[in-house]
């Protein structure tokens, strides 16, 4: 699944740049245009890119640190986590 995934990043990236290429060679548009059409759809990139980025990154890192607590949690009781009568502590 992963394969698709990044197949799919890299097809709208592609398309992306092909977009900006075709808009810098047309005779259509001036190169100040060109420029500040570019630099907008930068930021605006930017500006839903990143906070999602982030928020997948700590997802992933929350995701990560549940498993592992979970796991240790599975564990026989030891005589730190044991009551005086060896009963665990809510």
């Amino acid at each position: 699944m992963l394969k698709w995934t990044r197949l799919r990043w890299v097809l709208l990236l592609a398309a992306i740049v092909a977009g900006h290429v075709a808009m810098w060679l047309s005779p259509r548009t001036t190169s100040d245009e060109a420029l500040r059409l570019t630099l907008m759809n930068a930021s605006i990139w930017a500006v839903v890119l990143l906070p999602a980025i982030g928020v997948s990154m700590w997802a992933r890192a929350h995701r990560g640190r549940r498993d592992a607590v979970s796991h240790l949690s599975d564990r026989a009781p030891t005589r730190e986590r044991t009551g005086a009568e060896g009963e665990r502590p809510e």
